[in-house]
């Protein structure tokens, strides 16, 4: 994971954001992820994925 923004001028047309958020928004970027394939199809990236959420709230 690492830390990242995103521009408000590019997103600003897809979503409905207020126009009183005149600067980036902080974002987390997932690089790379993967399980190997003995752990495939058994929640192991679920729990992944809700590790990394944790991560982006705290």
């Amino acid at each position: 994971m690492s830390v990242a923004t995103i521009e408000r001028a590019t997103i600003e047309d897809e979503l409905d954001i207020s126009s009183s958020i005149k600067y980036s928004i902080p974002a987390i970027k997932i690089t790379r992820l993967c399980v190997f394939d003995t752990f495939c199809h058994k929640g192991v990236g679920s729990i992944l994925m809700t590790f990394a959420n944790i991560l982006a709230v705290v």
